[in-house]
């Protein structure tokens, strides 16, 4: 009997809260991409973003970059042609952007290979070939990632080994090379300095000389890293392949890996700050608030994810394929109102059900207008996830955790607000 009421009751949560993309706090967006594919977005800021594509043949590559200028709810497309693909975008404030790719075709009977550098100094209006090397025959060479520090000086790591640094804002690029050679798939910066890229053969490579030159690491593992970034000159992630993650606390001379509770391939890596950050890949979309000692799921649909950024803690885009996602509560579960009578007093109300696997409702009670936050710790103390950290209008709230990344065991799930705090106790079996 007992079994048969959890059921029900899983049953009718997920036709209550309409288990879509929506509400767990991504939204799908519509962007006029026709037979293209997305591979990289960047905010601007919580209104202005961009986004690149690309569509391939055996004897031809295309791009298009897109632009919206209301959070997405419309997206147009600004920039396309063909003779290249593009496979990243980034800005260094609202009009001057870079857009990274290369060249991969079939030319007479040869293949046709090179890298490219497109910028935009009009916010994005037009689109201009910086820079840009083609080899008959060839190797692969393309651009993967790039990061400028301002118009002038940035980076960008290539297919063939190298990364490439510009100091004249992408019209001329000096290329340097790692010992061992690897290829390159992702690079971060923090400052002129200091320096990481990430590819092949689980490789990192540091620089602390702007790139001139580079220290090699160990191999981590023999999956791909996919990409990198460092919040500052201490504290750095890395993603791959097999939902692999490693972190770095000391400039990334030593890694350890952490457990990401996926097994997908992890395409992007982005955090806002030391212990908050997501990752994306294929078919998901996981998050940590406690600097990736726990990740909780947030998007788990079909999406070959390429690309995830975030302008702030709330704002933020994920896309890949035909899948532009977006989130302005940092990509939280859905909270619902389930009554706008206005409560006595601040409330936090016992889960159910409780034991629950792997999701279980949260009820409370809002008195005032109120930012509220929400969390889940673990038994010894440690923040697990922040499930709700918004204003709120008064009235009465439910929302839906679902622990289904986490192990079995007592957690405790703590309401914050005003002057008020309680927390109770869940218990997760699996």
């Amino acid at each position: 009997m007992k079994k048969t009421i959890f059921i029900a009751f899983i049953i009718a949560c997920s036709l209550y809260f309409n288990l879509s993309p929506a509400q767990t706090g991504w939204q799908t967006q519509s962007v006029p991409l026709g037979s293209y594919s997305l591979t990289s977005v960047y905010p601007v800021n919580q209104n202005l973003c961009f986004a690149s594509s690309e569509y391939n043949v055996s004897t031809e590559n295309y791009y298009a970059i897109y632009k919206t200028t209301n959070s997405g709810v419309n997206w147009l497309q600004v920039s396309g042609g063909s003779g290249w693909f593009l496979r990243n975008i980034k800005f260094v404030d609202s009009l001057t952007g870079f857009a990274c790719g290369g060249l991969n075709r079939l030319y007479m009977t040869e293949n046709q290979y090179g890298k490219c550098v497109f910028k935009t100094t009009n916010g994005g209006l037009n689109w201009n070939v910086v820079y840009n090397i083609i080899s008959i025959p060839g190797s692969e060479m393309e651009l993967n990632d790039m990061y400028f520090l301002n118009s002038s000086t940035g980076w960008a790591s290539s297919r063939d080994g190298s990364v490439m640094k510009s100091t004249n804002g992408g019209v001329n690029f000096t290329a340097y090379y790692t010992s061992p050679l690897f290829r390159k798939s992702s690079v971060s910066f923090v400052g002129p300095l200091y320096g990481w890229t990430a590819g092949d053969s689980g490789r990192i490579a540091y620089t602390i000389n702007g790139g001139i030159n580079w220290t090699v690491l160990n191999s981590l593992s023999a999956s791909h890293f996919k990409s990198i970034y460092f919040v500052d000159l201490n504290t750095g992630y890395v993603c791959g392949n097999n939902g692999l993650i490693f972190k770095s606390t000391n400039g990334g001379a030593n890694w350890t890996g952490l457990n990401s509770g996926v097994t997908a391939n992890l395409n992007s890596v982005y955090f806002i700050s030391a212990d908050t950050g997501w990752a994306a890949g294929t078919n998901t979309v996981i998050k940590t608030t406690n600097g990736g000692l726990n990740w909780i799921s947030q998007y788990s649909s079909t999406a070959s994810l390429n690309s995830i950024r975030f302008f702030n803690s709330h704002t933020g885009w994920s896309c890949g394929g035909n899948k532009m996602l977006f989130t302005n509560s940092g990509g939280l579960v859905y909270v619902k109102e389930i009554s706008s009578l206005t409560p006595g007093t601040f409330k936090l109300y016992n889960n159910y059900p409780n034991p629950f696997n792997p999701s279980t409702v949260i009820s409370f009670d809002v008195p005032l207008e109120s930012t509220v936050q929400l969390k889940v710790y673990d038994i010894l103390g440690r923040e697990v996830v922040t499930l709700l950290n918004k204003p709120l209008k008064p009235g009465k709230y439910e929302i839906l955790f679902n622990a289904s990344n986490l192990s079995s065991g007592v957690y405790f799930c703590k309401l914050i607000a005003e002057s008020y705090s309680s927390s109770i106790q869940l218990l997760l079996l699996k």
